[in-house]
């Protein structure tokens, strides 16, 4: 369902997604368009820079930062800015499909089903809530075979060939795209943020959503984002050019309540709880689950919500509490 323009689909979460995106639309056609705020405001403090991110490293080639968001308001819960950056010499990459398994599942579940020790949201899809908005394949099945004119970023992974990065962010503008995305064994495209430059490509305004968004930095390692609080998208591609991160090409994977990653820890140094997540106990540690905001009601999207299409990580060699 668009509300607005097609970059701000709201894919619902069954029935109570399907009200929220009703809920949506009417505020935004007695409201009118929503005023853009200059990035890193009522994100990181009026006119400031945005706060530090604290790094910890949970997994071999896995670093989870932390920022907070505004200062949480009387009775809100604080938001955060959640970075995952992974090495791909480090751990592989994988994509997980409702259309291939025949159900959707939560991050959580996603997790456990298939052994991840990190995952995102893969794209937005169409209201069969399955078919991804583009192109979307693996080397088994295949999602959507057709890439979308106006969608302007690819991940892909699973390179066919020497000499090929073992993950990237291609561009569509960016020549020979065409040959090397048929080089790589999965593919999932989406709407860019920002191009290898650095320059927002996203208009200003619009509602203000939670967002998930997948980006590479100028070192080659891959980044999933998660921004709990709701901010138009102009500006939270602002703010991202604001942290310390040497980003490249960063595109949106999806928007509001839906929008989540999780990370999974194991071992004996496995943290029980972290900032602004829904902790789980799994059979070899905790797994948490950072999820968007439903931006009418400023309430935390439900953590156990079933997603079709994710991007998942495993551990280089393993597959982490697989059964």
């Amino acid at each position: 369902m668009n509300v607005g323009r097609m970059e701000n689909t709201c894919s619902g979460e069954a029935a109570t997604g399907m009200l929220f995106c009703l809920a949506v639309l009417i505020f935004f056609l007695a409201a009118g368009p929503a005023q853009s705020v200059p990035a890193g405001q009522g994100a990181a403090g009026e006119g400031s820079s945005p706060a530090e991110i604290i790094w910890s490293s949970p997994q071999p080639g896995l670093e989870l930062g932390l920022a907070s968001m505004a200062p949480a308001e009387a009775g809100e819960e604080d938001a955060y800015c959640v970075f995952v950056r992974l090495s791909p010499r480090l751990v592989t990459f994988s994509l997980h499909m409702a259309s291939e398994t025949g159900a959707a599942h939560s991050l959580r579940q996603w997790a456990e089903l298939e052994g991840l020790v990190a995952g995102i949201n893969a794209s937005m899809y169409l209201p069969d809530n399955s078919t991804s908005t583009g192109l979307m394949r693996t080397r088994g099945h295949v999602n959507n075979g057709r890439a979308g004119k106006r969608l302007g970023a690819f991940f892909v992974s699973l390179p066919e060939g020497p000499g090929l990065p073992a993950a990237d962010i291609l561009e569509h503008d960016g020549g020979d795209w065409e040959k090397r995305l048929s080089r790589y064994g999965l593919a999932v495209q989406n709407y860019r943020l920002l191009n290898s430059r650095g320059r927002i490509l996203w208009p200003e305004g619009g509602p203000a959503h939670s967002i998930a968004a997948v980006g590479k930095d100028r070192r080659g390692r891959i980044l999933f984002i998660l921004a709990q609080r709701p901010l138009p998208a102009a500006d939270f591609a602002g703010l991202l050019k604001k942290f310390p991160l040497d980003l490249g090409p960063v595109m949106y994977v999806e928007g509001g309540s839906q929008a989540g990653l999780f990370v999974r820890e194991t071992g004996t140094q496995a943290v029980p709880a972290r900032p602004g997540a829904a902790s789980f106990t799994a059979r070899d540690g905790v797994i948490h689950v950072w999820k968007g905001r439903h931006s009418l009601l400023d309430l935390r999207g439900n953590p156990e919500a079933p997603l079709p299409n994710i991007i998942g990580v495993r551990a280089a060699g393993g597959q982490a509490g697989r059964p």
